[in-house]
């Protein structure tokens, strides 16, 4: 079966490098390498190369509009109590991550009785290893009034600085990446 080849898969992979990324052919690729696995065959086909992606990181002067738009219902009168609990919400998120250098995964599973008002935060970083974290006062301040906002709005305590739909369990990576994605 001459599709199910090493050629028959050069001739694809070069019909696909018209019009496609390198990253995805690679993924062509991988799922082609998939199926040859499956049916007891090997493709000795090396991926393409491509330039991963740094993150972009935001200038200061984007930094300070983020955060002061953020928190514009905290001082305007005529917002909304929700409005300012979403602030604070907000403001909190975006310092614990901003402001601390927090990695995702570590900001939504640090809990309340890790946060030091003498600036640090204990966190649970890669591999599992808790380690203490420096963090501005700005960022103490801001978990804290989150908290006190939480407790009070919900009528419910929790053991996370930012717990999930039920406050037993953090907020999910994916709900916390949306969130803060709609800031930005």
């Amino acid at each position: 079966d001459e599709e199910l080849s090493e050629d028959g898969v050069r001739r694809w992979i070069h019909d696909l490098e018209k019009g496609n990324s390198p990253r995805s052919i690679g993924r062509h690729l991988d799922a082609i390498r998939a199926y040859f696995q499956f049916k007891g065959l090997t493709l000795n086909i090396g991926s393409p190369f491509f330039v991963r992606k740094l993150p972009r990181w935001l200038s200061q002067t984007e930094w300070a509009r983020l955060l002061d738009v953020t928190i514009r219902p905290l001082y305007d009168p005529k917002a909304s109590e929700q409005a300012r609990y979403r602030a604070l919400f907000n403001r909190a998120a975006l310092l614990v991550y901003g402001g601390s250098g927090l990695r995702l995964t570590e900001g939504i599973t640090l809990r309340r009785d890790k946060v030091d008002p003498r600036g640090f935060l204990t966190v649970i970083a890669k591999g599992g290893v808790e380690q203490v974290r420096i963090a501005p006062d700005e960022v103490i301040a801001a978990v804290q009034d989150w908290v006190v906002a939480y407790t009070e709005w919900e009528r419910q305590d929790s053991p996370w600085v930012f717990p999930g739909k039920t406050p037993d369990r953090h907020i999910d990576r994916g709900s916390m990446q949306n969130l803060l994605m709609k800031m930005v």
